[in-house]
C-alpha cells in the first residue's frame, strides 16, 4: 500500500488562544450636532489633530439671529410695559389717590356745615342727601384708586404680571441665545479624527453624527475570549495580531486590557491588544483581525502537519515508515492549529483500553517519515507515495 507521508519540523514553536475580533480606537466619541441646516464651515481631515474646544464645523445661523432680533425686541417691550407699570401708572396712581383724599376730606367737612342748617330748618333732606351720595361716591373711587395704586407699586399684582412677563421674554432670548452655541460645533477634547460624516454645504438635521475623534492615535485591536480560556489569558501577555484576510501580515504585541466581566449573551470576555505606533496605518478601524494570545513558547520543538497525527485531546500518535512498515508511535500533542508540536512518549493508554508496552523511547526527528494515518494500522507495509504528502 502506498501513503502519503511528510517530515516534522524542528522549529521554535509557540502556543496560543486564537480569537478574533475588530480593530478600535482609544476612547473614542462621535460628535454629533445639536441643531439642524446647512453646514458653511467644516474644519477637519480625516486623520488629522484637533485640539480641544476648536470650532469644528458651523451651521447656517441666519434664522436663528433672526428669532434672537425678534426676541430681544420682545424683551425690550416687556420691559418697557413693565417701566410704565411701576414708575409712570404707579405714579398717576398715588397723584389720584391723594387728589381723592383731599376731595373727600372737603365733601366731609361740607356736610357738617349743612347738617347743622338741616338741623336748623334751613336746607331740605333731599339737599342733605345729595351730600351724603357724593361723599359715599368719593370713598368708593378712593377705595379702587387705593387698589389700583397697590397693584402698580412693586410687589403689586399688576407690577407681579408685567415683571412675569419681562422674566419670560428674558427666558425666551437666553434659549435662543444658547441655542446659538450649538450652530458652533467644537471639539470636546485634543486627539485624531479618525473618521468623517460630513462635507461643507450639506443639510443635516439634530443628532447627525459629525466625525469620530479619539483621544489619541493609539489602535487597539477589541476580541473576544471563549470565558473557558480566561485562565489562560494574562495582562502584558505576548499577543500576535493580524488582518484576517492577510495572515502574512502579523504584528507582535501584548495584552493591554482585559474585561473584568464575561458578556452572559455569548458567553466571551474582551480583551484589548494594543496596535504598535509602527504598524497603526495597516491596521484600519473596524478592521476585522484574528488574534493570536501566546500561552507557551517552545524553543526548537518537533513541529508537523496536524493532519498527520491520530489525535485524541492532547495525546495520539503517528505512523513512522520503518523498514517498509507502519510503525506506531505515541505522541503527546500540543497546540490546536493547522501545525501541532509532538513529544514521542512510552507507557500510555492505547485506543482499545490496554497499556503500551514500556519499550525505549522511539525517536523522532526532522529525518523521521511521518505518514497519512488514515486506515492504518501498526505493522501495516506500506511505501511512500512519489509526490510526497498530500
Amino acid at each position: 500500500e502506498k501513503a502519503a507521508w511528510t517530515t516534522p519540523v524542528r522549529q521554535d514553536y509557540v502556543q496560543s488562544v486564537l480569537a478574533s475580533g475588530e480593530i478600535a480606537a482609544d476612547e473614542s466619541l462621535t460628535v454629533i450636532s445639536e441643531a439642524a441646516g446647512k453646514l458653511t464651515k467644516v474644519g477637519f481631515e480625516e486623520g488629522g489633530q484637533i485640539e480641544a474646544s476648536n470650532i469644528m464645523a458651523e451651521l447656517d445661523s441666519q434664522e436663528l439671529q433672526n428669532s434672537i432680533n425678534e426676541k430681544t425686541a420682545a424683551l425690550s417691550a416687556a420691559q418697557s410695559n413693565y417701566n410704565a407699570v411701576v414708575t409712570t401708572n404707579y405714579q398717576v396712581a398715588v397723584q389720584e389717590v391723594n387728589k381723592l383724599k383731599k376731595e373727600l376730606e372737603i365733601q366731609k367737612r361740607d356736610y357738617e356745615k349743612n347738617l347743622a342748617l338741616f338741623q336748623a330748618g334751613a336746607i331740605s333732606d333731599s339737599e342733605l342727601q345729595k351730600l351724603k351720595d357724593a361723599i359715599s361716591k368719593l370713598e368708593t373711587d378712593l377705595k379702587a384708586s387705593e387698589i389700583r395704586m397697590k397693584s402698580y407699586a412693586p410687589g403689586g399684582s399688576e407690577a407681579a404680571k408685567q415683571g412675569a412677563l419681562v422674566a419670560q421674554a428674558r427666558t425666551n432670548l437666553e434659549s435662543s441665545r444658547s441655542d446659538a452655541s450649538k450652530y458652533s460645533i467644537k471639539a470636546p477634547f485634543s486627539g485624531v479624527v479618525v473618521q468623517k460624516f460630513v462635507s461643507e454645504g450639506q443639510i443635516i438635521q439634530s443628532g447627525a453624527a459629525i466625525a469620530e475623534i479619539a483621544k489619541s492615535g493609539k489602535k487597539y485591536a477589541e476580541i473576544k475570549i471563549d470565558e473557558k480560556n480566561a485562565v489562560y489569558v494574562k495582562q502584558g501577555q505576548p499577543a500576535y495580531v493580524y488582518p484576517s484576510s492577510n495572515p502574512d501580515r502579523k504584528i507582535k504585541s501584548q495584552v493591554s486590557w482585559i474585561s473584568p466581566v464575561v458578556d452572559r449573551a455569548s458567553g466571551t470576555i474582551l480583551v484589548k491588544i494594543e496596535i504598535p505606533e509602527s504598524a497603526a496605518s495597516d491596521f484600519l478601524l473596524s478592521m476585522t483581525v484574528t488574534a493570536e494570545l501566546v500561552t507557551a513558547e517552545f524553543s526548537q520543538a518537533l513541529v508537523v502537519d496536524a493532519t498527520y497525527v491520530a489525535r485524541d485531546a492532547d495525546s495520539g500518535h503517528v505512523f513512522v515508515l520503518d523498514n517498509g512498515r507502519a510503525k506506531q508511535v505515541y505522541v503527546k500533542v500540543t497546540g490546536e492549529g493547522a501545525f501541532v508540536m509532538i513529544e514521542p512518549v512510552i507507557g500510555l493508554q492505547a485506543a482499545a483500553g490496554e497499556s503500551q508496552p514500556e519499550t525505549e523511547a522511539p525517536v523522532l526527528s526532522e529525518e523521521s517519515i511521518l505518514l497519512y494515518p488514515e486506515k492504518l494500522s501498526d505493522g501495516d507495509r506500506v511505501e511512500k507515495q512519489e509526490n510526497g504528502g498530500n
